[in-house]
């Protein structure tokens, strides 16, 4: 059986906080901080497993697998049952919901932090349930973890419009399928000339999105020219060449994307603008949850921007003759 400790030997990080220094021209520019959420913690990787967990968590990490849980998700469940298993003191199948409860409450986590760890706990215990380890499930009767939505921030097109005319070649390219395909830097740093589809007049990306769920997004002509000139140039394909099995990583995109982009815009921002500028041209929120790559049209929302001209206009029909 794969063990806990071969499971996470080759995924070890070491930076928390990654701080870029560049050069433009002759001009230093100020040192920026990036946060990479998927490498802040170092704890993911270095909190150890108690003892009697190692086996169920073995098992939970096998029967994800089984279900097609994208690793990113694996790993972070891992981390926040080892987290509850080191501070609780419980064993595995002792916890009663009383206990979860008392574990959720105890700390000062944000409301999306919280809900995070609520659904590993209901995944764990779900699984313990139907593989018979436990009677009842403790984690059924949670209380629900009420978020506010996100709202939507945009790049303005000012902003992303310096930023085309200042970047180099391979960042443009890098700014251009965030914006224009609607790609997260995780998909950006695998795109393959074995990806653009269709020809002149109907070309499209396929977009390896998270959770291992391909999505196919037209692009523009010249854009998907570019790409292909670019990728045939290098081994394999990959448009942008690198070190991870012949491509850039995501860590690297989500660097570049924040040095190439002015102020402090990252590369998400080019996603809220896909969804915003898509669907104010559109009105067709169902084609951009699709290009997008979201499950659910809720999610999309948070990414469609509303203008003030446009929530004037719906005000006007309120109007008493």
């Amino acid at each position: 059986m794969l063990t806990t400790n071969q499971y996470f030997s080759w995924s070890r990080r070491t930076s928390i906080l990654v701080t870029v220094l560049f050069r433009k021209g002759h001009k230093v520019v100020k040192p920026r901080v990036i946060e990479l959420k998927a490498y802040k913690d170092r704890r993911m990787t270095s909190l150890p497993t108690p003892a009697a967990w190692s086996d169920p968590l073995d098992r939970f990490t096998l029967w994800m697998r089984a279900s097609d849980y994208p690793f990113s998700t694996q790993e972070k469940r891992h981390y926040h049952l080892r987290r509850f298993a080191n501070t609780s003191k419980l064993g595995p199948y002792e916890a009663a919901t009383d206990d979860l409860i008392e574990y959720l409450g105890a700390h000062a986590w944000s409301a999306q932090t919280k809900r995070s760890h609520r659904a590993t706990l209901r995944a764990f215990y779900t699984w313990a349930y139907a593989s018979g380890h436990i009677d009842t499930d403790p984690a059924a009767l949670l209380p629900i973890v009420r978020t506010q939505p996100g709202r939507p921030r945009p790049i303005p097109e000012s902003e992303l419009r310096q930023a085309l005319a200042t970047a180099g070649d391979r960042e443009r390219l890098m700014i251009r399928l965030g914006a224009e395909a609607s790609m997260r830097s995780c998909e950006i740093c695998v795109a393959n000339v074995a990806d653009i589809v269709g020809q002149v007049g109907g070309y499209s990306i396929v977009v390896h999105g998270k959770g291992n769920k391909p999505r196919i997004v037209p692009i523009d002509d010249g854009l998907a020219v570019n790409l292909l000139t670019r990728g045939r140039k290098n081994i394999g394909g990959w448009v942008f060449e690198g070190k991870i099995q012949g491509h850039l990583s995501n860590k690297r995109v989500i660097e570049l994307l924040a040095d190439a982009l002015p102020g402090e815009w990252a590369g998400h921002s080019l996603r809220h603008r896909y969804g915003t500028i898509t669907y104010q041209g559109s009105k067709d929120i169902r084609s951009v949850q699709e290009n997008m790559g979201h499950a659910s049209v809720a999610t999309t929302q948070i990414y469609t921007g509303i203008d003030d001209d446009q929530r004037r206009r719906a005000s006007s029909f309120a109007k008493i003759a």
